[in-house]
């Protein structure tokens, strides 16, 4: 992995989940989140970035099932936290299999949110010493504002915007 690679499903506060339940009225509006990942052992920061992220009153939280990931997660969501761990492999070259999981938990109260966990990879004895990799992962939000514009008028193809949004992160 190298430095700046993002983990699959950590971009943003809507990337991160993956149910088919609607996202909770009180996380509605635009957010500015700092994410930062770091490796577990040596805290090397891999990836340090400021970003924003609208979240929509009509959006479902649901996986795109056209994007190719080798994770498959569940999700834990209530009214201000969420709990979602995913799993999967895939073959990267010949024998050379990488096993990741992922496990971040966070929360929602009044303009912030805090989030964490972490990615890790795993590599079968067919991938030439690949190292095995851990990676902490942190994610703060604050609320900019509760009103996210006109996101469900938005002209686009006929999915949930929350489904539309994880075909871009």
């Amino acid at each position: 992995m190298a430095a700046g690679l993002v983990p699959p499903s950590t971009g943003t506060l809507l990337g991160v989940l993956s149910t088919t339940d609607t996202l909770p009225s009180s996380w509605i509006g635009v957010w500015s989140t700092h994410i930062v990942q770091k490796d577990c052992t040596t805290n090397f920061t891999y990836y340090d970035q400021t970003m924003t992220d609208t979240l929509c009153a009509d959006a479902n939280i649901q996986p795109d099932s056209t994007a190719e990931s080798p994770l498959s997660c569940t999700t834990q969501l209530n009214g201000n936290s969420y709990h979602v761990v995913c799993d999967g492999a895939e073959t990267l070259e010949g024998s050379c299999t990488a096993t990741y999981h992922e496990d971040i938990t966070g929360t929602v109260n009044g303009d912030s949110y805090t989030s964490g966990g972490t990615f890790t990879i795993s590599y079968s004895e067919g991938c030439s010493g690949l190292p095995d990799m851990c990676i902490n992962i942190t994610i703060t939000g604050t609320r900019i504002s509760s009103d996210p514009g006109v996101c469900a008028n938005t002209p686009v193809e006929p999915v949930s915007w929350g489904l539309l949004k994880s075909r871009y992160e």
